[in-house]
């Protein structure tokens, strides 16, 4: 492949995991990717793989990797020269920097997360609070629980599983978040983000929401959102949440069953189409979200409402 090169006589690979290279060093293809998902800014692998040894290697992003088998592993890596060999747990991460040579060698088989995070995203949010020249990210090496990387990651996995039940704005929440923990836990420069405590002005948060209105059906992401008001995706989300009590996607989400409710009481649709409609990508994610935040479910409302209506032709006669 054209990304293979030779360094000193050796094999050596330069991976970039969103174009499924890590199958180059693994035996088996992953059980779950998110190639399909079309998510920014990160990839998503769930791995099960019997014992093997990888060929030198570095990623073009940033890699973490958790141990998600129920059982203790074996393993030994050497990260940029160093070495490490031990048990590891579930929930145990690892974080590979980008550019940094790795190998790795599982002596029993072994299920693990793959998060490929871009340092695209990630060198914004320190630039905005420490303008380095570089970021960079310290490799970790030895066993590692950390309880949000390995939440955030379970995440991932049941977004995927649900067939993006939670929607774009719901990752790209999760990617920002984890960019953040990378920054302030495993940075050689430990940024200081600045504090708002009055959210966004009356102005940018009116032009948000009718911007979120006008582009309910759209695939909304974070970053578009952000770039309505010219921030960063981490302050955005901070001060919207400030200003309205909600997270963006969770915002949205709302304003779409409020939508769907108002189309299903008109009893001119169906609720597949009225799922296309407010920008759910099908009628069981409409079903999810109303239900969670109504308690009953788009047909109920609509069976409901025919027999209100029924009654009252049948009170006109």
């Amino acid at each position: 492949m054209s990304n293979q090169k030779k360094q000193s006589g050796e094999k050596f690979l330069i991976l970039a995991p969103r174009e499924n290279d890590i199958s180059l060093i693994t035996p088996r293809l992953p059980t779950l990717s998110s190639s399909d998902m079309k998510w920014n800014d990160i990839h998503f692998e769930y791995h099960h793989q019997p014992p093997f040894q990888t060929s030198p290697h570095c990623f073009v992003q940033h890699v973490i990797t958790i141990q998600s088998a129920p059982h203790p592993a074996n393993l030994e890596r050497s990260l940029d020269g160093c070495s490490w060999e031990g048990k590891i747990n579930t929930g145990s991460s690892f974080i590979v920097p980008e550019s940094v040579e790795h190998t790795a060698h599982t002596f029993t088989e072994t299920e693990f997360i793959v998060l490929s995070l871009e340092p695209s995203l990630v060198n914004p949010i320190a630039y905005e609070s420490l303008d380095p020249d570089y970021v960079e990210i310290i490799p970790r090496i030895q066993e590692n629980f950390d309880p949000l990387i390995y939440g955030i990651g379970l995440a991932f996995k049941r977004e995927i599983e649900s067939n993006g039940l939670g929607g774009r704005l719901y990752i790209d929440a999760l990617t920002t978040t984890l960019s953040v923990h990378l920054l302030h836990q495993y940075s050689a420069s430990k940024p200081i983000l600045k504090e708002y405590i009055n959210g966004l002005s009356q102005y940018k948060l009116q032009r948000l929401i009718d911007y979120i209105d006008n582009h309910m059906t759209e695939n909304l992401s974070l970053a578009e959102l952000a770039g309505e008001v010219g921030m960063s995706q981490y302050y955005f989300a901070r001060l919207f949440k400030q200003s309205i009590g909600l997270t963006p996607h969770q915002y949205v989400i709302q304003r779409r069953v409020a939508r769907a409710k108002k189309f299903l009481l008109e009893g001119k649709s169906s609720i597949v189409d009225i799922a296309l409609m407010v920008g759910f990508a099908d009628q069981s994610h409409l079903t999810y979200h109303f239900k969670r935040l109504l308690g009953v479910t788009p047909r109920t409302v609509l069976r409901e409402n025919g027999k209100n209506l029924l009654k009252k032709q049948e009170s006109s006669i």
